[in-house]
């Protein structure tokens, strides 16, 4: 999070992880043999949490490499895997076969909790790292990680692009019908956004917490404001696979299908007095107050 390191993930044999320390310098491979289908870090960048394609789990200490495996389950091969880290890295959490959870704790053996809602897709961690939303083909269920009992917090079917909110107990979800689906996992709330014609491929909160961004592949952006659930659009010349905030929150980050980065300015007056100022200034001419 803090910039210092870079992790790359090998998905094909013969796998490991390529950690960068200091630009210009060779990379430091760790968990070499592994085929790495899903990573997690910690908040200060001190710990890295992998997943194997088989669904093998370790930890390990950056940016010194020393690892602990955490489970060795031998499931069947996803090149996609969930897995969470708590922000101090006190908790690990990763998804088990039969839409079960297995959970780590340092000074405790791992533990499993079953699950009867299917596989597990996605998951996060909620900020105290006590429970766990995750998604499965059909349904989003809140896991306590303290009791181990399942709350469906709603029936949403292809559900993808899980990401919690970085200041609330909201997290954002996309679907088949590109619609995005906004849920407070505590009352189980939910409100519905729509506006793209095509699927969603990621989503990602403002720093905070206001503003959500949703990048398609009908080559658009939108940037949500969730205060009035209204959106911005940002258009683009190709399908967009990725988009993101800086995390000053000032700037979006997108990418597109023909290999296209752009950095989208995202610090404009979001009211009409500020905007009339802000162009004022920009351009040097004088913008009338009462014109439409």
């Amino acid at each position: 999070p803090d910039g210092r390191v870079l992790a790359v993930a090998r998905t094909r044999i013969p796998g490991g992880v390529d950690l960068w320390t200091r630009p210009g310098t060779a990379p430091h491979e760790v968990a070499p043999g592994m085929p790495v289908a899903g990573l997690a870090v910690t908040d200060d960048g001190t710990q890295l949490a992998a997943v194997a394609d088989d669904g093998a789990v370790r930890l390990i200490a950056l940016p010194a490499g020393d690892e602990r495996v955490l489970a060795t389950p031998a499931l069947a091969r996803l090149r996609r895997r969930a897995i969470a880290i708590a922000p101090d890295g006190a908790r690990v959490v990763w998804a088990e076969v039969g839409g079960a959870l297995g959970v780590y704790e340092p000074g405790r053996d791992s533990r499993i909790l079953p699950g009867t809602h299917g596989e597990v897709r996605e998951l996060v961690l909620s900020a105290d790292a006590a429970t766990v939303v995750a998604v499965t083909a059909t349904a989003v269920v809140r896991w306590d990680l303290a009791s181990g009992a399942e709350t469906v917090l709603g029936e949403i079917r292809g559900a993808d692009n899980l990401v919690r909110s970085p200041t609330s107990d909201e997290v954002a979800i996309s679907d088949t019908s590109a619609a995005i689906h906004v849920i407070d996992t505590v009352t189980g709330r939910r409100r519905t956004l729509r506006g793209h014609d095509d699927d969603i491929s990621q989503l990602a909160y403002a720093p905070d917490g206001r503003a959500l961004v949703s990048a398609s592949w009908d080559a658009t952006v939108r940037v949500w404001d969730l205060a009035t659930d209204t959106s911005r659009i940002v258009p683009h010349e190709a399908p967009v696979a990725a988009a993101t905030f800086t995390p000053d929150g000032a700037r979006i980050i997108t990418a597109d299908g023909n290999g296209t980065l752009a950095i989208v300015q995202d610090d404009l007056p979001r009211d009409e007095a500020g905007l009339r100022r802000f162009l004022a200034a920009a351009t040097n001419l004088e913008v009338d107050p009462a014109a439409p």
